[in-house]
């Protein structure tokens, strides 16, 4: 609570070990997703709730959290959504894909997986294929603001300011970009480098 100058454990509900794969905010609520399923916390972490009424025996890669809705990314079968907070799910798509993140661009759900970008504006009822300006390599990470979206690629960092998306390279074009973060102008970028580069 002080900018990273001191942290305090905030895991009891949550099953050990402590494996999160992805975190959303949403208010005070907290959600994480873990190899066992998709827990909340409404009290910023002094105890966690399992949520995963539908999801049994799933393992989530990604979770995005906007109002009541509640996105959620699986390793191998597809995206499920919540639209109470994580009381009740349904799989809107892609049941037999691994899904590297999902995001919310205001109302507009954004998929990353391994083959490009997807946006559903009607809740998952329809996806299409938002690749215009690249042919994405494995999409590894999504970021988003009011205005921006960025997607980390196996092959660099891109960048669109729009829906459907028009994508432009922004850098590290040989480079496989697993996660990105930024405050303001200022971005940070996560790469896989091998021995020796």
């Amino acid at each position: 609570s002080d900018g990273g100058a001191n942290w305090v454990n905030a895991s009891t509900g949550l099953p050990s070990p402590y494996i999160i794969t992805d975190l959303a905010t949403n208010g005070q609520q907290v959600f994480a997703t873990t190899p066992v399923g998709v827990y909340r916390t409404d009290d910023w972490g002094q105890s966690w709730q399992l949520f995963n009424i539908g999801l049994a025996g799933i393992s989530f890669s990604s979770i995005a959290a906007r109002d009541s809705n509640v996105l959620v990314g699986s390793f191998n079968t597809g995206v499920f959504y919540s639209a109470d907070l994580g009381t009740t799910w349904t799989n809107i798509g892609f049941p037999i894909s691994t899904i590297k993140d999902v995001k919310f661009y205001g109302d507009t759900m954004i998929v990353g997986k391994n083959n490009g970008v997807y946006y559903s504006p009607n809740h998952g009822q329809t996806w299409t294929g938002s690749n215009s300006g690249v042919g994405f390599r494995e999409v590894t990470k999504l970021a988003v603001d009011d205005t921006t979206l960025l997607a980390g690629t196996m092959g660099g960092l891109y960048r669109s300011f729009e829906v459907p998306c028009n994508w432009s390279l922004i850098g590290m074009p040989a480079t496989d970009v697993i996660s990105m973060g930024g405050f303001g102008d200022v971005l940070f970028a996560g790469t896989i480098y091998t021995k020796g580069e």
